[in-house]
């Protein structure tokens, strides 16, 4: 029985170029994914062609008749046998592909979440840069028992006015910021 010589393993660099992509392109793990498996397609389309042509070169050399059983018989026989190896290779390629998908979408997702703690950092940060002037300058005026009670009143209410400003132009900055993303 003839044996498949083309059921090549997988070789990650032949899909390496769409990860790259894919981790270059991608901000969420649905897109990365599309993009690779777009890829593997094309990848695995490939490998298929290759295998069913080395599959009908085989049989085009198959001329084994005898009495009882014609030439379409023995072919017929060799397709099965050549079939099963066939999705044997297949099985372990895929196998190998989805191992090596899934290493590269855990390296993909970390990189994605320290981006976004950085991220995260970030934003914090000018948040608290935003309104530490205001709450500096609020709470900055020393109170002292000679204060009069109307003007602490009015200090009070200029310093309230001036945090829900700034507030209110805080979080105006977030909404539009996250609607710009």
């Amino acid at each position: 029985m003839p044996t498949l010589g083309s059921t090549k393993q997988f070789a990650s660099d032949e899909l390496k170029p769409y990860v790259d992509a894919a981790k270059a392109g991608s901000s969420d793990s649905g897109t990365f994914l599309n993009t690779v498996t777009n890829g593997e397609q094309v990848i695995e389309a490939a490998w298929e062609t290759g295998v069913n042509a080395e599959i009908e070169a085989i049989l085009g050399g198959v001329t084994t008749s005898d009495s009882v059983n014609n030439v379409n018989v023995y072919k017929d026989a060799v397709r099965a046998q050549l079939e099963l190896q066939k999705q044997q290779a297949k099985s372990r390629w895929l196998a190998d592909v989805n191992a090596y998908v899934q290493a590269e979408l855990q390296i993909f997702l970390a990189a994605l979440s320290q981006n976004t703690s950085n991220n995260v950092t970030a934003s914090n940060t000018n948040a608290v840069n935003t309104i530490n002037p205001t709450v500096q300058s609020v709470t900055t005026t020393p109170v002292s028992q000679a204060t009069n009670p109307a003007q602490a009143a009015q200090s009070y209410y200029q310093g309230s006015q001036l945090w829900d400003t700034k507030w209110q132009d805080l979080l105006a900055n977030k909404t539009l910021g996250n609607r710009i993303r």
